[in-house]
């Protein structure tokens, strides 16, 4: 690749500010000399390698080559705001999958376009170190300026097994071998299972250098030039140098640079394989030199003040100011400079050239046939002239305005800053306050103008006449005026069918054949910025960034298929072609309207204007004005694919092997795909898109490498990778296995399950239905035994000795004629028996009326005993008798036992005490009589057996037990049997505890 040929540009003192109102030449150099070609005069092909190395540095020390420092390479700065651990880089490397890795001031990193890798190693004395290179395996290795190696062994970084170095002497890696230089000589390693294989012993009283080559290492020993190669041979020559005269060896391919430093200047001795010397050449280095290579048969030379690179035509200096530690050369064409402070630069083609101008901000350009025509933010007009780097100031804005509008032909200079200026041949000038926007030629005469607030036709050639003020500048009027009260953006004229066309805040409105009509899209206007005229149509670009064309003339206008990838921003028309940005990227039209993507590194983002001459492409930038050879041989922006590459998988944040993805438990569901996609020097990053199970295809994110999912079900799972509409190799399965509860044994399970726990319920639901059945039997027949209880407690109640004695006393007192105790006493009577017949019908009575109907018996009885029986009913302080419910007469058999039984047989007063208590939910009664006792009772109930059977007490007894299967320990029955102290019975207490 040739360099332009290009001189040096040097500062301007304009009036103290940057600007100067002259425009005289400034300070070149001329151009380079090419050399003549001598290889046609050796045979062989080392020899011509040779002779083109001798033939380049020669054109040093002849003065062949000069320098061309006004114009730089376009650079990409990769620093710490672009993620790099640290801006002190000291080496770098391609891998065999075209990752980058860098020594850096933070340790040993990866690059991969879009990101940083740092490894690291727990036991590492320092992090600084230089001298990366790959083994045979795919480990990187590097050393730390201590003299420490390490290398990369999947996500860690571990160190060598090596004794204790003296210092920091690179290192060198064959296919089989590892090369470690250490105190008296050099240890062979076998680079497969780092054992070491051989010592190699060379004498010396100081060790001063070593530089690895790709069949052995090379050393400096105590003045001596040394070479190991992998059947552990070694070579010596002397350099014929004093002590610490050697300040560094190179190696690069099959030569070995020796940098000799002296009281006068640095040379550099070169060698081949076999230690002979091939030339000795000043290393022409400005600063303190850090390293020197060959890349395409040019010479690198690194220092503190640059890098100077040179070939057979010319010399150069780049990045002058910059301590350039290192220079490589990527697999896709990009150049790579290291700095120990600034970070990376990346040089994307180096036929792309930046001019940064003094700093000016560069808003407009227009390529002329004299030059290069620039205006600036600041308000400067500048020229390039054709053919080197002078930098000529024409005018500049007296209120420093922004130039937002630039054009010239062979007669004028036209732009727009804080006013509008035309600028002559004749360098005479007129100026007026419109905000021009767009200037075309119409014909020898006229230019079509558009401005805001008014369009139309201007004068092309200035007149001198009486209205000129004393600096020669002249008012600017409009010869005629087209459309009044508009904002003109844009305008062109179409010379074949006569044609004006303009851009205004109205649409676009064309002029032709006496006429004004607008140009429609769908029956819509179109608000465009810019409009530009090529091959018979006008192309439009609207607000929204979508690109137009129709025919002038014609009044509809059509989207081409020509856009791009994204939003069109700026549409010009240069050197009789049509140029466009949308999105990143720049696009020039070709015929057949169709649009190619140029080879142009720059991101379209950072382009104010553009313009074209021949084959270079002129590019104003905040940063200055960059050059963009279209011819240019690194096509990498648009060629091969970029490699794509899986860097893991991991699995609930764990990281996973292969084997494992193949067999992975129902919770190891959440799934991360961590990819590189590995492109450096791209206006915009490729877009990389994913399938899962051949569904449709997904675009990723750019600003982060993981594909993530969540929460995924069982199932295979097949994840496929496109780069920019093409498929990559690179893949991701993994299985999620079935949970227990989705398998089939499991659905089976559960069905035995669910059938017997069906079983279970039924057999259950039987038995409960059984059951509640056989309680309904057992209450039915309870029911049925207490209404028979009832009715024998009836029965027993209205026994016929009950009857006979009642009527037995009804009738004496008939006979003895006491017909008032006859009335009363059957009135209690009949009270009674209607009482007992009422009670019967009810299962429970309050306890009022129990007591009322046990007062009328016992009335009943009393005046059938006389004034021989007494009897006391007490409530001990029962309040609420009417509101206590107790079974129904289940007091009166045991008070009719206690009179029947107790009392009647008995001599002497007769006394019966009834007493209620209640103590929360719980009525005891108490039946208290002073008669013979149960025993004599009994005996005498034996006497009279055959001629009278009682029922009161079985009666009683039953309902009892009735009672208390409804409800448990209702009813409680305690009976008593009270003595004297003689042994003679003195009566029965018959206690009864009801729970209400």
């Amino acid at each position: 690749m040739s360099f332009p040929s290009k001189g040096r540009l040097h500062a301007a003192t304009i009036n103290g500010k940057g600007h100067s109102n002259n425009a005289g030449p400034l300070s070149y150099i001329g151009d380079s000399v090419s050399a003549p070609s001598l290889l046609s005069l050796f045979a062989t092909s080392a020899m011509k390698r040779l002779l083109l190395f001798i033939l380049l540095v020669s054109m040093y020390r002849t003065g062949f080559c000069q320098l061309a420092g006004g114009w730089h390479p376009y650079y990409i700065s990769i620093s710490k705001n672009q993620g790099l651990p640290s801006e002190e880089v000291y080496d770098m490397m391609e891998d065999k999958r075209g990752f980058m890795w860098l020594a850096t001031g933070a340790g040993l990193s990866r690059f991969d376009g879009h990101s940083f890798r740092t490894w690291q190693s727990d036991v590492q004395t320092s992090a600084s170190g230089s001298c990366i290179q790959q083994d045979a395996l795919g480990r990187v290795w590097y050393e730390n300026f201590d003299g420490y190696l390490y290398y990369t062994d999947g996500d860690r970084l571990l160190p060598l097994k090596q004794r204790a170095p003296g210092a920091y002497m690179p290192f060198s890696i064959t296919r089989h071998h590892l090369f470690v230089v250490t105190d008296g000589g050099v240890n062979v390693y076998d680079i497969k299972t780092l054992e070491v294989v051989r010592r190699i012993d060379i004498p010396y009283s100081r060790f001063e250098h070593s530089a690895g080559i790709p069949t052995g290492i090379v050393l400096v020993v105590d003045g001596t030039l040394y070479r190991v190669d992998t059947n552990f041979k070694v070579y010596s020559r002397p350099l014929h140098a004093t002590k610490h005269e050697v300040h560094q060896v190179f190696c690069k391919g099959d030569s070995t640079f020796v940098i000799k430093r002296s009281t006068g200047p640095t040379n550099i001795e070169i060698f081949n394989n076999r230690l002979d010397e091939l030339a000795t050449v000043p290393a022409f280095c400005d600063g303190q030199l850090q390293s020197v290579c060959r890349i395409e048969q040019k010479l690198w030379i690194c220092s503190s003040n640059g890098c100077r690179v040179s070939d057979k035509e010319q010399s150069r200096s780049l990045f002058p100011g910059k301590s350039i530690s290192a220079v490589t050369r990527d697999s896709r064409g990009n150049y790579w400079f290291s700095t120990t402070n600034e970070g990376v630069f990346i040089v994307p083609d180096m036929a792309t050239e930046i001019n940064i101008l003094n700093g000016h901000k560069v808003k407009q350009v227009v390529a002329t046939q004299k030059g290069i025509l620039v205006g600036s933010q600041n308000g400067d007009l500048l020229m390039l002239p054709n053919g080197h780097d002078q930098v000529k100031l024409l005018h500049h804005d007296a209120q420093n305005a922004d130039i937002y509008y630039l054009y010239a032909d062979n007669d004028n200079i036209i732009y727009s800053a804080s006013g509008f200026t035309m600028l002559s041949r004749s360098n005479t000038a007129r100026s007026g306050l419109l905000a021009v926007k767009s200037v075309y030629p119409i014909d020898n005469d006229h230019y079509a103008v558009a401005a805001s607030g008014t369009c139309g036709l201007l004068a092309r050639h200035i007149h001198p006449n009486k209205s000129a003020n004393n600096t020669g500048w002249q008012p600017l009027t409009f010869d005629t005026i087209l459309l009044a009260a508009v904002r003109g953006r844009s305008t062109v004229y179409d010379t074949t069918t006569g044609t004006l066309v303009f851009a205004t805040n109205r649409g676009i409105l064309c002029m032709g054949g006496g006429k004004t009509y607008p140009v429609l899209s769908k029956s819509n206007p179109i608000f465009a910025a810019t409009l530009a005229l090529h091959d018979g149509f006008v192309y439009a670009a609207d607000t929204k960034g979508t690109l137009f064309r129709f025919a002038p003339g014609d009044s509809t206008a059509i989207i081409p298929k020509m856009q791009g990838n994204g939003r069109v921003k700026l549409l010009r028309q240069s050197n009789g072609s049509i140029y466009y940005t949308a999105g990143s990227r720049i696009y020039g039209l070709q015929k057949g309207n169709i649009s190619h993507a140029l080879r142009c590194h720059i991101n379209a983002d950072a382009i104010n204007d553009l313009a074209a001459n021949d084959s270079t492409l002129w590019l104003a930038t905040n940063n200055g004005l960059i050059a963009c050879n279209l011819t240019s041989t690194n096509t990498n922006a648009n060629s091969e694919l970029p490699p794509f590459y899986i860097n893991g998988v991991t699995v609930n944040d764990r990281e996973t092997t292969s084997k494992e993805l193949a067999d992975l438990s129902p919770g190891e569901n959440n799934i991360s795909i961590d990819y590189s996609l590995v492109e450096f020097g791209q206006p915009e990053p490729s877009m990389v898109s994913y399938s899962l199970n051949n569904g449709a295809w997904t675009e990723l994110s750019n600003e982060d490498r993981t594909l993530q999912f969540r929460s995924l079900g069982p199932g295979q799972y097949n994840i496929r990778f496109r780069v920019n509409g093409k498929d990559v190799t690179d893949g991701v399965s993994f299985s999620i296995r079935t949970p227990f509860w989705g398998q089939l044994w499991f659905y089976m399970l559960c069905a035995l399950a669910a059938l017997a726990i069906g079983q279970v319920i039924y057999h259950r639901r039987v038995r409960t239905k059984m059951r509640k059945m056989e309680e309904l039997r057992q209450k039915s027949q309870l029911e049925e035994q207490l209404s028979r209880s009832m009715l024998t407690a009836l029965r027993s109640q209205m026994n016929p000795h009950f009857f006979f004695n009642a009527l037995n006393t009804i009738q004496a007192y008939i006979f003895t004629n006491e017909k008032t105790k006859a009335g009363n006493y059957l009135s209690k009577f009949s009270m009674l028996t209607r009482t007992v017949l009422e009670m019967s019908e009810t299962e429970s009575v309050v306890l009022h009326d129990e007591i009322a109907a046990m007062k009328l018996y016992l009335e009943l009885e009393k005046m059938r005993f006389g004034d021989d029986f007494e009897y006391t009913i007490d409530l001990a302080g029962i309040n609420d008798a009417g509101a206590i419910e107790i079974p129904s007469m289940i007091l009166q058999p045991f008070v009719e036992n206690a009179v029947k039984h107790g009392l009647m047989h008995k001599e002497g007063p007769k006394r019966l005490v009834i007493r209620c208590e209640r103590a929360g939910s719980v009525v005891r009664i108490t039946v208290d009589d002073n008669g013979i006792g149960r025993s004599r009772s009994q005996a005498l109930n034996e006497i009279k057996k055959h001629k009278y059977k009682s029922y009161s007490t079985r009666a009683t007894a039953e309902r009892v037990r009735l009672l208390n299967e409804q409800q448990p320990g209702k009813i409680k029955v305690e009976i008593t049997d009270k003595i004297k102290e003689n042994g003679i019975a003195g009566g029965t207490t018959v206690t009864i505890t009801i729970i209400i």
